[in-house]
């Protein structure tokens, strides 16, 4: 019989507190700027010598049941940039890789700290592609460290480099392609196309720019780490005491003399609606404050000459000054959105507008609730028709199954995609899948799994 030891109880500890991967370090800039969760997570699996995508569907998934029906080949090219952000997937990957790695703190390597003051889907958060500094990259090489992204490359607004006043790159310079957010190779500072490196790009000696905007950035990113919380109720409380300040408590001068519609102050006072990080950053870059610091306690402000800082935030997102309406054209419109829900064809929101010449933007801030009753009552259709769709597919397929049936053909796959190609179909639909599977057991063709 075997003996209990006195290190057994130690041994069992161990082998129950031991994490599935690696407990990795993240990686910081010089200024104290952290990498993004993608990054991160990429150089993990660089360290297991493993695909990203085979380890995301193998590892995260088995962990997390509900990613499996996301990972697929556009989520991997175009879909993954929020990992990064504020929204669900930052949320979902921070936990499961904090579970896998036994840390607690890889939550910091997004933006889930300002979750109380952004809006989830707000303009000029995250970049629609990854980005990166070239010379950063080669930097990186020379001190032989593993090549990391920081948090802040993954921001829109941030264009510029701020330690070599580069414009940050999108494309490869091989084969001048989009990267893709996770690369089936796990190594971000190569092309996940053509393999060449990021690095490989002469640049020409430029000159300091401007980069209040980037250095603003770097600060939200560096402080996502910050015991203190932000807050809505202090970012108000100090809007308040800079209109006080600033524009002798009229919201609507100041909001002029920042650049931005009348009405922008008051959507956030007494609406309750969250700022834009464009207007985020405009406010504190104009009032000479650090963006964090708005955010996170009451401020006195000191008056300064006002700067059109909105406006050039305006210019960088490339967005179009709302339209303002008059009485007459807001009762035109409203008529046409109320009589849109009579019909009975359902038409989305942006096909209305263009009748109006208005985007859709629009629309949905003037008239809110009638443009989610339009939306959601073309959902509901949609997904009438989607549903009557299916049934039909089934039924050619029952209909195929049936004929080879009466005439003893074994369904074979290759026998019944050739006759559902004549519908226009294939087996490849998953619905179609199923009902084929499902035919195959019954019938005794398969054993079923």
């Amino acid at each position: 019989m075997y003996e209990e030891l006195p290190w057994d109880d130690d041994i069992r500890s161990f082998r129950e507190s031991r994490s599935r991967l690696f407990r990795l370090e993240f990686m910081r800039t010089e200024d104290g700027v952290p990498e993004g969760l993608r990054s991160y997570f990429l150089r993990l699996s660089r360290e297991h010598m493993v695909s990203p995508r085979r380890l995301m569907k193998k590892v995260l998934a088995d962990e997390v049941p509900e990613l499996a029906s996301i990972l697929s080949n556009r989520f991997f090219v175009k879909d993954a940039g929020p990992i990064d952000g504020l929204g669900k997937y930052a949320r979902i990957f921070s936990e499961t890789i904090n579970q896998l790695t036994s840390r607690d703190d890889l939550q910091d390597l997004t933006l889930l700290k300002w979750m109380p003051v952004l809006p989830k889907n707000g303009e000029g958060i995250l970049a629609r592609y990854p980005r990166w500094c070239p010379i950063c990259y080669l930097e990186q090489r020379i001190k032989g460290v593993s090549t990391f992204a920081p948090l802040s490359w993954s921001l829109r607004l941030y264009q510029t480099c701020t330690k070599h006043f580069v414009q940050l790159l999108e494309r490869c310079p091989g084969c001048s392609r989009h990267q893709p957010f996770i690369s089936s190779f796990p190594n971000i500072g190569r092309c996940g196309y053509c393999g060449r490196s990021l690095s490989d790009v002469v640049c020409a000696d430029t000159l300091p720019v401007n980069v209040d905007v980037e250095l603003a950035l770097e600060s939200m990113a560096r402080n996502s780490q910050s015991p203190a919380k932000v807050s809505l109720e202090y970012f108000c409380s100090n809007v308040r005491t800079a209109i006080a300040v600033h524009a002798q408590d009229n919201k609507a001068l100041f909001c002029r003399q920042m650049g931005w519609d009348n009405w922008t102050a008051n959507a956030w006072l007494s609406k309750g609606h969250k700022p834009s990080l464009p207007s985020l950053l405009a406010l504190a870059i104009a009032c000479g404050v650090d963006v964090f610091d708005l955010c996170s306690q009451n401020l006195d402000f000191f008056y300064r000459p006002a700067t059109q800082c909105g406006a050039r935030m305006r210019s960088r997102v490339c967005r179009a000054p709302r339209p303002f309406l008059r009485h007459t054209n807001w009762d035109e419109v409203f008529d046409l959105l109320t009589t849109e829900l009579h019909h009975n064809s359902a038409k989305t929101v942006n096909e209305l507008g263009r009748r109006v010449r208005l985007r859709r933007s629009a629309l949905k801030y003037w008239f809110p609730e009638v443009c989610g009753q339009i939306s959601e009552r073309y959902r509901k259709q949609k997904k009438m028709t989607a549903s009557i769709a299916i049934d039909y597919r089934r039924g050619v397929l029952e209909s195929v199954l049936g004929s080879l049936a009466v005439h003893r053909v074994p369904p074979f796959r290759r026998v019944v995609d050739k006759f559902l190609k004549q519908h226009g179909l294939a087996l490849a639909r998953p619905e179609l899948a199923k009902v084929y599977y499902q035919y195959l057991v019954v019938h005794g063709f398969v054993e079923p799994t």
